[in-house]
């Protein structure tokens, strides 16, 4: 088949095709999808009432202090489970963070 210019994309323009904005897109969206599978796997695997403080205040959007005054746990003691699952998540999905986190910067 003939050669037709209007084919192709020129790569010297500098300006992303709307192919290219799509696919950047796609990889974005599933970066972000395996960093939050990867959260749910390691708040899955902790004790019941870690998980059941990081569900009520990340997924419920409840303070710290509203869930205090609900269960009477103390606000510190609260403070502190949410603060070592923060660690634990950042520590080990570190991984996918980064890989995020390129994605976001390739747009």
């Amino acid at each position: 088949h003939a050669y037709n210019l209007k084919n192709h994309v020129e790569l010297t323009s500098g300006r992303l095709s709307q192919l290219d904005v799509d696919i950047l897109n796609i990889e974005k969206e599933e970066a972000f999808t395996n960093l939050i599978d990867r959260i749910k796997r390691i708040v899955h695997s902790w004790y019941w009432y870690d998980k059941k403080l990081w569900d009520i205040h990340f997924y419920n959007k409840m303070s710290m202090r509203a869930i205090s005054k609900e269960t009477t746990i103390s606000l510190s003691s609260i403070f502190n489970t949410l603060k070592n699952g923060k660690k634990k998540v950042k520590q080990q999905a570190e991984e996918q963070y980064k890989d995020y986190l390129d994605t976001k910067e390739e747009s």
